[in-house]
């Protein structure tokens, strides 16, 4: 937000910001998220640092209810799945039997005690074990 209402102030524009940032941190501290056409999560984004020119593959819009902040490896909660409040919008993932890492999955969105809202998934190759796969903001 400060950095967007500098901008707006008519401060440094975003090219010059950034430059600013590498030239403190080092261009390899600053990083930008891209998307990838890819159904599975955790293969639908990608990293790239500020000075890499990594080619991506046309845009991947993704779906609107997914989260943001994905979990580099996925939590078991089976034991606590039916204390969460979870919702009936199910979005089921059959992808990736080509190249070795399939996914058969069913997210949905549930709400703990807390009132955190978290991604879930139902494994559907693993006899239907139950991830936290991230976290809504």
């Amino acid at each position: 937000n400060i950095l967007r209402n500098n901008i707006q102030r008519g401060h440094a524009d975003w090219e010059t910001t950034l430059d600013q940032l590498a030239a403190r941190l080092g261009s390899n501290h600053i990083y930008s998220l891209d998307t990838v056409e890819d159904y599975r999560p955790e293969h639908s984004q990608i990293k790239k640092t500020y000075t890499s020119h990594q080619s991506v593959k046309k845009k991947f819009l993704l779906h609107s209810y997914r989260p943001t902040w994905l979990l580099a490896k996925p939590i078991c909660i089976n034991n606590t799945i039916n204390s969460l409040q979870k919702s009936h919008n199910i979005e089921r993932i059959e992808d990736g039997w080509w190249d070795k890492n399939p996914v058969r999955r069913d997210y949905f969105i549930a709400k703990n005690k807390n009132n955190e809202l978290l991604w879930i998934f139902t494994d559907l190759s693993n006899c239907g074990q139950h991830f936290i796969h991230g976290y809504f903001a």
